[in-house]
């Protein structure tokens, strides 16, 4: 998927959608894969995956792994019918032991009647309250019998309290009964149960590192064997390759608390790109006990083999051996993949992440970097793009700043040296292909990937990039050739229609696309999670990197409650601008960072930052009824995760 195997990614793609799905890139080796948009089955298909993911966690030891399983409750209470019986026992459970109590789940069967005992810690005298689950049919109300027989029981047993739980309603005599029993009796249907996840999910202790103390970490560590089954590995990457390591805290049949370890080195290339690491295991592990690094995992068994999941790595037991590893720990160190490749960084400064930064590897020890910040210039012309920008000069001295003194690096600034024209289109390869002797072919020359090329009489670095969603290349050379090339690629694709195109043209274009830009939707203030990002950021990354702990501190506040998300109006005739307020269901939740007209799509688009404490999720997204005021009118939008055009991009990389 990586460009490194001939037509692989094509396969992949083609096999996916003879299916009825897409997929979008994470990383070098995983996706996330999508129905197609516009099948009838997207939405119940979306409905059914997420349901059975909450249903999967309705387990009877993994509370507080997931705050998901207690919102979604909060905010489909009539969902509570679907569950199985036994799952919604299990949920009453975990509900009331997340709230601190004692609970003691029944077996499910020849229980007396009484699914779970929970008791309440006195210094006085404990409280035992007994609960009786029924998970009936709205129609199948519960009648005076069934209340009279749990407060039998609840007599019996000496309990100060009882509590009917049901997702059906009560008859009048039932709930009569209930109001003149001595013991005390609740009676609850699925909106109590509403709002007690309301009341769990407020209870969830985000920093899981407080479920341990540092006494049972020294012990567990102390305790520590060779090869020990409680030190897991997650190994993630092809071209750059990534280990993580950490330790089990807790571990029951369904959830493990996890603590990351961090590596040591044993072996390397002498440049610290590519060797063999183990976990550093060892007293200083004691201060990392914190919330940054201790997390919750959902365990599985298959075949004999345990894992571990936590939503981004999975992680099985270590087998002792280094694990080898390959990157580019440093923006000035050797990257021991080929010349040719790019990578794209964003950089810190003081305190927050900033402008997009593409490195690219001219040879083996020589990289060129282009500051890709584009200046919001009325009228000028997209087809050349500026490198310079006052953020070149403060990145510039960042970069001297924190070059180490026996890094042997030189940095030296060329912008002045280079231009860029951005050939974009679906006959960009047809034009470009008149001008040189290089292969265009995606084979030859695939997505995301530069080569030095000859154009006309000059020669030229075309980078396989595109900023309009369509097939492209950026082609940057020496300023004094840049006049030159513009002329023969206009000679060139005359008859394709070739034109420059304005700067609105080319931001109407990126919108369609979802792209993101920064002084809009990346300022210091929206983190590359919230951006959408957050699959380009590797915390574990060893040795570190400018930025990371503002970018780990975000992460550690979990579900987020901001997220810049793409917006199409249903009406055709509004323009939006920029800056119009976004609403759901009347309330105001966000403001547009950047709009225009697309063309392609018959309507307006928009990138707008959605504030929302439950979370910006797609159950929020899709349930939501949005709209965006303009000019004091309300008009009706959709709100798309995936781009609104070409969710497949297909002409990126056509």
């Amino acid at each position: 998927m990586d460009g490194d195997f001939e037509n692989l990614d094509t396969e992949f793609f083609e096999l996916l959608e003879q299916q009825g799905y897409w997929y979008e890139r994470n990383d070098g080796v995983s996706a996330y894969i999508y129905p197609i948009d516009d099948s009838p089955l997207f939405k119940p298909f979306l409905d059914y995956a997420h349901w059975q993911w909450v249903c999967s966690l309705v387990q009877p030891d993994i509370t507080d792994v997931h705050k998901e399983l207690y919102s979604y409750f909060a905010r489909r209470p009539d969902d509570l019918r679907n569950l199985k019986w036994r799952e919604f026992e299990t949920l009453i459970f975990r509900i009331f032991e997340s709230q601190g109590f004692t609970c003691e789940l029944g077996p499910g069967s020849n229980d007396g009647g009484i699914d779970v005992r929970m008791l309440q810690r006195d210094p006085l005298d404990d409280i035992l309250t007994l609960v009786q689950v029924k998970k009936y049919a709205a129609g199948r109300k519960i009648d005076q019998s069934a209340v009279a027989a749990l407060h039998g029981v609840a007599d019996v047993e000496n309990a100060q309290r009882s509590i009917f739980v049901t997702t059906s309603e009560y008859l009048p005599s039932a709930r009569k009964f209930a109001g003149r029993t001595s013991i005390p009796m609740t009676l609850a249907t699925s909106q109590d149960v509403r709002d007690w996840c309301k009341t769990a999910t407020d209870g969830i202790v985000r920093d899981k590192s407080k479920l341990v103390t540092p006494s049972a970490l020294s012990s567990c560590l102390q305790s520590l064997l060779p090869k020990d089954p409680r030190i897991i590995h997650a190994h993630t990457g092809y071209s750059m390759i990534l280990n993580q390591f950490a330790l089990i805290l807790k571990e029951t049949k369904y959830a493990a608390l996890i603590m990351a370890l961090p590596s040591r080195t044993i072996s390397d290339d002498g440049y610290g790109q590519t060797g063999f690491e183990i976990p550093d295991i060892g007293p200083e592990c004691l201060t990392r006990l914190n919330a940054e690094t201790v997390f919750r995992a959902k365990r599985q068994v298959h075949d004999g083999r345990v894992s571990y999941w936590n939503g981004r790595e999975l992680y099985s037991a270590w087998n002792g051996e280094a694990a080898h590893f390959s990157f580019m720990s440093n923006i000035l160190g050797i990257d021991p993949r080929p010349p040719g490749n790019r990578i794209d960084l964003a950089f810190d400064i003081d305190r927050d992440v900033a402008p997009a930064i593409t490195l690219r590897q001219v040879k083996a020890t020589h990289f060129q970097r282009m500051l890709k910040c584009l200046e919001r210039i009325r009228g000028a012309p997209a087809i050349l793009k500026s490198l310079l920008n006052g953020s070149r000069v403060t990145l510039s001295a960042k970069i001297r700043k924190n070059i180490a003194v026996d890094a042997h690096v030189t940095l030296t600034d060329v912008t002045s040296a280079y231009a860029v024209l951005a050939l974009m289109g679906p006959k960009s390869r047809d034009i470009l292909a008149r001008l040189t002797s290089t292969d265009l072919s995606n084979e030859g020359f695939p997505f995301a990937t530069i080569r030095e090329i000859d154009v006309g009489y000059a020669t030229a670095y075309a980078n396989r990039m595109t900023y309009v969603g369509e097939l492209g290349w950026e082609l940057i050379m020496p300023t004094e050739f840049a006049v030159g090339v513009y002329e023969a690629l206009h000679e060139a694709g005359r008859d394709f229609g070739l034109l420059d195109c304005g700067y609105y043209a080319l931001e109407a274009l990126r919108l369609e696309e979802g792209y993101r830009a920064w002084s809009r939707e990346l300022t210091p203030d929206v983190t590359p999670y919230e951006a959408g990002l957050g699959f380009a950021v590797s915390l574990d990354k060893p040795g570190g990197f400018i930025g990371r702990e503002a970018l780990a501190a975000a992460k550690a506040k979990g579900a987020l409650s901001r997220r810049v998300v793409q917006f199409t109006v249903e009406d055709s005739e509004p323009m939006l601008g920029g800056g119009e307020l976004i609403l759901c269901d009347g309330t105001p939740v966000g403001e547009v960072r950047s709009a225009a007209y697309g063309h392609t799509l018959g309507c307006s688009v928009a990138m707008a930052l959605i504030d929302n404490p439950a979370g910006v999720d797609r159950a929020f997204l899709e349930t939501g009824r949005f709209e965006v005021e303009l000019a004091g009118d309300r008009f009706a939008v959709m709100a798309h995760l995936a781009p609104a055009y070409d969710p497949k991009g297909l002409g990126v990389k056509a």
